[in-house]
């Protein structure tokens, strides 16, 4: 065996190792949901009245759109918050300073009927399932402290860095370097009427976070958590998931090509909000658009796609009971 096939096992073998168990910085956005607004923050709702007849969710590294259609069977309109939460996200040692992941809520936007409609932000952070929100406003901290304490490493300074000063006088929030151990979740809301045996539309975009690494055969010796960006939650690996024919596709690839690497991007989406609305989701449409033709996608969803063009898949569902958390993976090679 060449040494060049030895190297290109060692990399495939431990590629897959990563792609499996040890799991990717997932970094998601969520379906609508009906909320209302407590003291302490938004609560969930699960709606008796309100259903999502379609959605089409648009999935690409650039863009996420998604168009919903919702219809209120009760002879009466109902006025509610309806929530868009996104994922907690946390420090991450060595990393946070770098990932685009770890900003506030931002470009995100709302169309209802084809008119742009503010949103509100509210962010909250956690610790072990608790609230810790009114405690880290009680030591001057705002929600732009909030979210900038977990953008720092040591080789970078903010705003938010200078607070890990603050930080490090209260050792069951943070570490004794001044990095929280709370995470952070963020949720855009606003005050919604859906008329009494109507039907509306309701569109979101957004630039999707989004999980990177790159891995070159020139250096073989990496380990898999280096490849993998496993933070070492059980969460975060059972989001993991590469199909079998992504797995032959990236080992072709990588055993045709010399002297190359694999550049691995990841976009997930929360689809298990979606079940707070009356039904299942009665025509639910996914459309993965790639950034080139050349591309490997790999997801867990049912059912087989349909080649729209040499960059886009599409997959549909009717009476769609949605998924928890659905995790594209997109392989660039260099």
């Amino acid at each position: 065996m060449s040494n060049h096939m030895k190297r290109y096992l060692q990399i495939y073998f431990r590629l897959l190792l990563a792609a499996h168990c040890c799991g990717w910085a997932n970094f998601s956005i969520a379906n609508d949901t009906t909320a209302r607004v407590e003291t302490g923050g938004l609560v969930f709702l699960k709606s008796k009245y309100l259903r999502m007849d379609e959605e089409v969710l648009e999935i690409s590294q650039k863009k996420i759109r998604v168009t919903y259609k919702f219809f209120n069977e009760s002879n009466a309109d109902i006025l509610t918050t309806v929530a868009f939460p996104m994922p907690l996200f946390r420090w991450n040692p060595g990393e946070s300073a770098s990932d685009e992941n770890i900003k506030p809520l931002v470009n995100f936007k709302t169309w209802v009927d084809q008119m742009l409609v503010p949103t509100n932000n509210q962010t909250r952070a956690y610790l072990n399932g608790q609230d810790v929100t009114s405690k880290l406003k009680s030591i001057g901290f705002d929600e732009a402290d909030i979210v900038g304490s977990l953008g720092c490493s040591l080789v970078q300074i903010n705003v938010g860095c200078i607070r890990k000063d603050i930080l490090r006088k209260f050792p069951a929030i943070a570490r004794k370097s001044g990095e929280p151990l709370y995470s952070v979740q963020q949720t855009a809301f606003w005050q919604q009427n859906f008329p009494a045996g109507h039907s509306i539309t309701v569109i979101h975009e957004y630039k999707p976070f989004m999980g990177s690494q790159s891995v070159s055969l020139d250096n073989p010796d990496l380990p898999p958590t280096a490849i993998g960006l496993s933070d070492g939650r059980p969460e975060s690996r059972r989001l993991a998931c590469t199909d079998e024919g992504a797995e032959k596709a990236v080992a072709a690839r990588l055993k045709r090509l010399d002297q190359t690497g694999v550049y691995l991007n990841d976009v997930s989406y929360i689809l298990g909000t979606g079940r707070n609305w009356k039904g299942p989701i009665r025509s639910f449409t996914l459309k993965i658009t790639k950034e080139k033709p050349d591309q490997i996608i790999s997801l867990c969803f049912p059912g087989k796609p349909t080649r729209v063009d040499d960059k886009t898949l599409e997959f549909r569902q009717t009476n769609y009971v949605p998924q928890d958390t659905l995790v594209v993976y997109f392989y660039s090679f260099y």
